[in-house]
């Protein structure tokens, strides 16, 4: 039997990594809030932006964080968009819920959809970047 190098093993999926890629989305995406809030108040532009500036920030920091995570491994970049997206969708689903929401939105299964796109671009692309860029040791 041959000897099984570094890049034969597959290296498995651990909580701490999910996490961590998690908490810097939710990061990226409090900031966009942050700064789509500044940008409302100062603009005095209408709250029918609510949904969509919301959107835009979940998008982005679905797709850094699964970008992150696909960064840190190295592959299955879609793969780690999916558990990313996983890891959002069950956040909202969440936070719906605690807010007492039984109904389900008509814009909710197009933010579903952008969410999953988010993500699967952003691990897809953080795969991509680490293997252009292979870590020095």
């Amino acid at each position: 039997m041959a000897a099984q190098t570094k890049s034969n093993i597959r290296r498995t999926f651990s909580v701490g990594q999910v996490l961590l890629c998690t908490l810097a989305g939710l990061g990226v995406m409090m900031l966009f809030i942050c700064l789509f809030a500044a940008l409302l108040v100062r603009r005095s532009l209408p709250q029918t932006l609510l949904a969509p500036f919301s959107t835009i920030a979940a998008c982005l920091g679905c797709f850094s964080a699964a970008w992150l995570l696909a960064r840190l491994r190295g592959e299955n970049g879609l793969l780690c968009g999916a558990i990313i997206f996983a890891a959002g969708f069950l956040l909202l689903c969440g936070w719906s819920w605690i807010n007492g929401s039984q109904s389900i939105e008509g814009f909710a299964l197009v933010r579903t959809l952008l969410l999953l796109a988010s993500s699967s671009a952003g691990g897809y692309l953080g795969m991509l970047w680490a293997e252009g860029h292979p870590h020095r040791r």
